[in-house]
């Protein structure tokens, strides 16, 4: 409740980590745990880390993959057990049990580079994926995917990707935020041109209400659907933001850090 100016960094205990993505899921039943409190899965310059007390902790679960850099978060709408991940040289990564164990799913992107990951929440089918040179969307749960880049400049690398309600789409990107009005067909610039956008979020005070965090210029706030763009938190006014979550208790922000929370 004081428009972002102190903060807490919460994994302090697991060493400096770059945090690209931060996402929170329900625990996942296929896992016994003593409280039914909900799971933080953290995407980072070397795997993927998992917190399943509120942050106190933290356990590095992509192990088995070695040192592998995590980008996106994307926990399924329905599915607590279910999650993606994008990131450097693996596709997409895909654990259905909770994030015991990650397995690489390329079906056909044709790049091994996922910057950021969206699942729709018109069709839990239709997913997009961010890459350094293109969105790709697919319709059939990530069987097939195809470009849609009209109305983008050309090989922009797409960072981050909000979908929203009625076929309404955010790609932050090495220029700045854009927008889609037709399930990501085609888009349109919406703000903070010349930035780059590495991290997208909903406020929890409705779907017009963007955050974004950029790189070297800090977070920034839109309460209009994107139209207009103000700083948000001064103390990261001059930092890169690579992760943005909002939940009811507060906000966590990752980045060159670690993950840093500030309570509502």
């Amino acid at each position: 409740r004081d428009g972002g100016l102190r903060w807490e960094l919460i994994t302090g205990k697991v060493g400096r980590i770059y945090v690209y993505a931060v996402a929170l899921a329900p625990r996942c039943p296929l896992v016994q745990e003593p409280t039914d409190e909900a799971w933080i899965y953290v995407g980072a310059h070397d795997g993927i880390y998992v917190s399943r007390d509120g942050g106190r902790s933290w356990r590095w679960a992509t192990g088995d993959l070695g040192a592998i850099t995590v980008f996106n978060i994307t926990p399924h709408p329905r599915d607590p057990c279910t999650i993606y991940a994008g990131n450097w040289g693996n596709n997409i990564l895909l654990t259905t049990d909770g994030g015991q164990t990650w397995a690489p799913i390329h079906h056909g992107l044709e790049t091994l580079s996922v910057h950021s990951f969206a699942i729709a929440p018109w069709d839990s089918q239709t997913l997009f994926a961010g890459t350094v040179e293109a969105v790709y969307k697919s319709t059939d749960g990530g069987n097939s995917w195809r470009p849609v880049q009209a109305g983008m400049r050309e090989k922009l690398t797409t960072f981050a990707l909000l979908a929203g309600a009625e076929g309404t789409v955010y790609a932050g990107t090495t220029d700045g935020v854009y927008v889609s009005r037709d399930k990501g067909e085609t888009w349109g610039l919406s703000g903070l041109e010349g930035m780059t956008v590495t991290a997208l979020a909903f406020g929890p005070e409705g779907s017009d209400v963007i955050y974004a965090g950029t790189e070297h210029h800090g977070l920034y706030r839109s309460a209009d659907g994107g139209k207009r763009w103000e700083p948000w938190g001064d103390e990261f006014r001059h930092a890169s933001i690579y992760a943005i979550l909002i939940g009811e208790e507060g906000v966590w922000v990752g980045g060159e850090g670690g993950l840093f929370w500030n309570e509502n």
